[in-house]
C-alpha cells in the first residue's frame, strides 16, 4: 500500500499537481479500490475477460485467447506492485516479447 501511495504521489507531482500529504489525503479518502476475483476459475469476470480476449484477436489467432488472458493477468499483477506505472508502449512491448 505504501508503494501505491508513493507512486500516486509521484504521478500527481509529474502531472503538475500538488502532492503534499493534505492533497493526497483529500484525493485518496474519496478513492475506492475495486477488487475483482480473477483467480477463481468460476469467476464471471474471468469468463467475460477470456471472451473479450478472444474478440481482441484475429480469427486465425483465436486459439491464443486463453494465453493472452493469462499473460495480461500476470502483467496486471506485476504492475499492481508498482502502482501501474508502466506506459502503454511498455505493455505492448512486453506482450510482443511473450508471443514471439
Amino acid at each position: 500500500m505504501r508503494t501505491f501511495v508513493e507512486v500516486f504521489r509521484a504521478n500527481l507531482a509529474e502531472a503538475g499537481y500538488e502532492s503534499d500529504n493534505d492533497t493526497l489525503w483529500r484525493i485518496l479518502r474519496r478513492t475506492q479500490i475495486l477488487q475483482f476475483d480473477f483467480d477463481s476459475e468460476a469467476s464471471a469476470t474471468n469468463e467475460l475477460m477470456r471472451e473479450q480476449s478472444l474478440r481482441a484477436l484475429n480469427e486465425s489467432d483465436a486459439k491464443d485467447a486463453l494465453n493472452l488472458w493469462f499473460r495480461l493477468t500476470a502483467l496486471a499483477q506485476d504492475m499492481a506492485t508498482v502502482g501501474a506505472s508502466r506506459k502503454r508502449a511498455d505493455l505492448i512491448s512486453e506482450l510482443q516479447i511473450h508471443t514471439a
